[in-house]
């Protein structure tokens, strides 16, 4: 399933949520133990990481394009919202894994467990589209 129809929606509208709601959101999207998005990373199937934290205003944009992905997310496509906040030994080594030294950090791991794509700061609706299509075909 092609994500652009998904992001049309975002792109002819203004923000749905305020600042505050999409820092609730971030909170309650990301994952508790990050042990579950390094045992996906080696299941054979596309995964995304959205790498966010609640006080970075880029972070809190991408949460909207997070949530229209996970209402519809290309077959069998896993997506995870890490926040690198989390003092636990899993974050820490996800974000060593992955060389996140920036959020928002975007990675885009292929079935073979290997890293697609890494896309730093806030992506327009269209690359983000782009790149989780692309990823999701191979």
């Amino acid at each position: 399933m092609r994500l652009g129809l998904v992001f049309a929606g975002l792109l002819l509208s203004s923000p749905t949520a305020s600042l505050d709601e999409l820092a609730l959101r971030l909170d309650a999207l990301a994952v508790r133990d990050a042990r579950v998005v390094i045992e996906a990373t080696g299941a054979a199937q596309p995964v995304v990481i959205l790498f966010a934290d609640r006080y970075c205003y880029a972070c809190l944009q991408m949460v909207e394009l997070f949530v229209a992905l996970r209402e519809r997310p290309p077959q069998g496509l896993r997506l995870f919202l890490v926040d690198p906040q989390r003092a636990d030994p899993a974050t820490a080594l996800l974000l060593s894994r992955y060389g996140v030294w920036a959020v928002p950090t975007t990675v885009l791991v292929d079935r073979s467990g290997r890293v697609a794509r890494k896309l730093y700061g806030y992506q327009k609706p269209s690359t983000l589209t782009e790149e989780v299509d692309r990823l999701a075909e191979r």
